[in-house]
C-alpha cells in the first residue's frame, strides 16, 4: 500500500466520522423541533459580517436540507485537516509499537 492509498483512506475515515457528527447534531435539532410539535420553513443563521454593516446583513436562512449541507461543509473546513493529523500521528504510534 502506498502513502497517497493510505493518506486516501485517512481522509476517507476523516468525511465519515464529520457526516456522522453533522448528522448527530441534525438528529438533535429533529429532536427538538419534534418535541415543540413545529418544523419552520427556514432557519436563521449567524453568516460573515462586515465591521459597521446593519445588524440584518449579519443573519442569513436556509432549508433544513441546506443547513445540514452546510454544517458537514462548516465541520470539515474547520476540522478535516487536524482529524486526519490525529489518524496519522495514531498510525505511526502503532507502527512503532510494532517495529
Amino acid at each position: 500500500m502506498t502513502t497517497n492509498e493510505i493518506e486516501k483512506q485517512l481522509a476517507n475515515k476523516a468525511d465519515n466520522y464529520i457526516a456522522d457528527k453533522a448528522d448527530e447534531i441534525m438528529k438533535v435539532l429533529n429532536s427538538i423541533t419534534d418535541g415543540l410539535s413545529y418544523e419552520p420553513s427556514f432557519y436563521n443563521y449567524l453568516k460573515d459580517h462586515e465591521v459597521g454593516g446593519s445588524e440584518n446583513h449579519y443573519w442569513n436562512y436556509c432549508s433544513k436540507h441546506e443547513l445540514g449541507a452546510k454544517l458537514r461543509e462548516e465541520l470539515k473546513n474547520n476540522f478535516k485537516e487536524k482529524l486526519i493529523k490525529q489518524y496519522i500521528t495514531e498510525l505511526l504510534s502503532k507502527i512503532n509499537l510494532l517495529g
